[in-house]
């Protein structure tokens, strides 16, 4: 592994500085050593980018990546300028560069960057017309694109795999790439499938980015791409001096904030406060007013075009104030934020790190403030615990698909709405992406392949135009309109229903409606994604005892990530609450070098006050809690099923699941989260015993075949225009909805 020296700390601290200017003689002395893509390296990053040299550890992983064609692992901070790392050597190598990058908004912000610079860069995504995807791929097949950016989703789409596995991949770069670890605190199940991507397209060479990674991730991530971890991890210290990192107390919500006001109206730059919950972007900025302090709130329900004008009006501010979900994350590069605010507790010390590394990126004093109130952990436990479902759930979903027919368009694939399974075996979706994930890469039963959309509604444009449609005597043309519904103004094609009653194959269904949307004779609207998965191998086990075999091992590992994801949440509290320095523990725990003299930084809150953070209360343990059996017995009369304690203690501790709606219950009612007082294992334990002798077996719901129309679901769906709507990825990770 290679670290930054200590010798080198001046320039990391001062690493948004200009860049001295160099002695020309010296250059040119040096130059004469250097590898010749080195010094093209170099001309790239002055006539480009405008910097006259690299910083950090730059160099040695460009040169790592350029020279001697090894893939790497690259471990730097939060602004420590990863993306040079893969952009420079992009433009240096003859091939396409494909970066797998999470989040759309950051890819075309970046793609924007370097088509300003005058770099062939686009990303492939789900906001491109019909035509600017043409174009894209026109541009990859040709060779005239450097750089393209995709979400890990695309990698489970055929026409974008086979698309690339015919061009040259001269690199695969791979940001967050700690999302790739199932031992991290980000874990993503779609980034499990990037390492076998790079194998499928034989990328030349590989480079892993992130902020954020302990040793056992940072392993992890290494074994999956086959990085050497002696010579191929670059890594710089999380420790930054001009980071003052501070604990605070809080009773409640109003507490919080007459706290921060004082240091919010002193601020000398911008500042991001950061919540747990949607609804508390906008809590918070009323309160905030009271005080006369003008704030946005921002979050992942927010239309994109607002959520890009917040960040673009922040972008631009000198004092601007953000009370943001951690939707207001990854893309935020402004170097001058000079307050990082967790309102509500971090999840994990990776999550910590990466937040409060957008302070202070110039390298002046930032403060840094986390608070700690008992009300807060109940919230974040339900954040753990709201994905774990019970071993019943996991057997009767596995034993419904192992039952579900081929599609007859597509013999060995399979059809199955997403959010149908979620609802019928309370399954949340993220939870169920990473069983369809365990499926595909662990037991090699399935393979992933691209969603397409049942529900077709046509809408004509004009009677000349629509005569064209009716007319239609192809085979295809036919069966459509003899199939479709007609309503008052629109006709509704659901494509599965239409195949299995036509014989038509459903794919040759699909491309005629967009062959009348693309010769501009109607305009079209999807609806209702199915997810599409090849049978592969032996397929899912069939018998009882083999299925239940399988759910026993899914549901144990799930356990185990539950138990890992309470671990993180408890180094956090150990870090807040500890004696020690907070700078010093966080440097620890990411086995980073720590500078600091005498092992103090001397400016975190426990270093100038010698005091340990502290909860307002002692911590409800399993030992002596809170227990109401008037509550518990009020819950076991509203709730009448006795097949799932898990789903008991999650409705009792305020974790809204599939199943509410099917109880007749939502999270408004009153014992909706009216024991969060309660450790969430020993509620598991009480209704256990309630649910003793009782049957866990799951029903199976019955139901028509996949696509036969029904509304229930929620639709995936694209506005009304002039061009074919492109499969959606999987949404990041979700948030329960608790009381209130």
């Amino acid at each position: 592994m290679v670290s930054l020296r200590s010798a080198d700390k001046d320039e990391y601290d001062d690493e948004f500085d200009d860049f001295p200017e160099l002695d020309q003689a010296a250059l040119d002395k040096l130059d004469g050593k250097k590898d010749p893509i080195m010094l093209e390296a170099e001309k790239h990053l002055l006539d480009v980018f405008g910097y006259p040299h690299f910083r950090l550890l730059q160099e040695q992983v460009v040169e790592r990546l350029l020279v001697k064609r090894k893939s790497a692992l690259v471990l730097f901070p939060t602004g420590g300028g990863k993306s040079l790392c893969f952009q420079i050597p992009a433009l240096c190598l003859p091939g396409l560069t494909v970066v797998v990058s999470p989040l759309i908004s950051l890819m075309k912000d970046q793609v924007d960057v370097l088509k300003r610079k005058g770099v062939a860069a686009a990303s492939i995504d789900s906001s491109l017309s019909v035509d600017e995807t043409m174009d894209v791929k026109r541009r990859v097949r040709d060779g005239t694109l450097k750089i393209l950016y995709c979400a890990p989703e695309r990698l489970s789409n055929e026409g974008f795999i086979e698309m690339i596995r015919n061009v040259r991949v001269s690199m695969l770069a791979v940001d967050e790439s700690h999302c790739v670890s199932e031992w991290g605190a980000s874990f993503r199940p779609e980034y499990l499938k990037v390492a076998r991507f790079a194998d499928e397209v034989e990328a030349e060479v590989v480079v892993c980015l992130t902020a954020t990674a302990t040793d056992k991730v940072a392993r992890s991530i290494c074994e999956s791409f086959k990085i050497d971890p002696e010579h191929g991890i670059f890594k710089t210290p999380v420790y930054r001096s001009n980071l003052r990192l501070n604990v605070l107390t809080a009773s409640n919500f109003e507490d919080k904030v007459k706290q921060m006001v004082p240091h919010l109206k002193a601020r000398t730059g911008p500042a991001i406060l950061y919540v747990a919950l949607q609804r508390q972007t906008d809590e918070l900025v009323d309160a905030l007013k009271k005080f006369g302090i003008a704030a946005s709130a921002y979050h992942g329900g927010l239309d994109p075009e607002k959520r890009k004008q917040i960040q673009n009006d922040f972008m631009a501010s000198d004092k601007g104030v953000v009370c943001a979900t951690i939707a207001f994350a990854m893309g935020i590069d402004k170097s001058n934020i000079r307050i990082i605010a967790h309102l509500y507790f971090a999840q994990s010390l990776e999550a910590y790190s990466q937040e409060v590394g957008r302070a202070g990126r110039d390298g002046l004093p930032s403060d840094c403030y986390l608070f700690l109130c008992n009300n807060d952990l109940s919230i974040l436990e339900g954040f753990i615990r709201g994905d774990t479902c019970s071993k019943a759930c996991i057997l009767a979903w596995l034993t419904h698909f192992s039952t579900l027919k081929d599609d007859p368009s597509d013999p060995g694939v399979v059809a199955v709405s997403s959010y149908h399974q979620s609802a019928d075996f309370d399954i949340r979706g993220t939870q169920l992406g990473i069983y369809h994930a365990q499926l595909e890469l662990d037991f090699n039963m399935i393979r992933t392949l691209t969603p397409s959309y049942s529900i077709y509604t046509i809408k004509p444009l004009s009677p000349a135009l629509w005569k064209q449609v009716t007319s239609d005597q192809s085979t295809e043309g036919l069966a459509i309109i003899q199939g479709w519904k007609f309503g008052t103004s629109l006709y509704t094609v659901d494509v599965y229903e239409l195949a299995a009653s036509s014989g038509v194959p459903r794919a040759n269904i699909q491309r005629k409606i967009n062959q009348w949307e693309m010769r501009g004779l109607c305009e079209l609207k999807v609806s209702g994604v199915k997810a599409r998965y090849a049978i592969v191998g032996a397929g899912l086990p069939k018998t009882p005892a083999a299925l239940d075999a399988l759910a026993g091992e899914i549901y144990s590992i799930g356990i185990t990530r539950e138990e890992r994801d309470m671990a993180r949440l408890k180094q956090v509290i150990d870090v807040a609450t500890g004696s020690s320095c907070i700078a010093k523990a966080l440097s620890d725990y990411f086995s980073s070098e720590f500078d600091g003299e005498g092992g103090r930084c001397g400016t975190c809150s426990w270093c100038k006050t010698g005091r340990a953070g502290a909860f307002p209360r002692p911590l409800a343990t399993h030992e002596g809690a809170p227990i109401s059996q008037n509550k518990i017995n009020a819950i076991l009369s509203v709730v009448s099923s006795r097949d799932d304690p898990r789903f008991l203690a999650r409705f009792a501790f305020g974790i809204a699941t599939p199943r509410l709606k099917e109880e007749g219950l939502n999270a408004k009612h009153e014992l909706f989260g009216s024991m969060d007082d309660c450790p969430f294992d020993l509620l598991l334990e009480i209704f256990s015993k309630a649910c003793a002798g009782h049957s866990t077996v799951r029903k199976i719901p019955v139901r028509a075949p996949a696509g036969s129309g029904s509304s229930r679901g929620k639709a995936s769906s694209s506005s009304y225009r002039g061009g074919a709507s492109s499969s959606r990825g999987a949404s990041s990770r979700g948030k329960p909805y608790r009381r209130g």
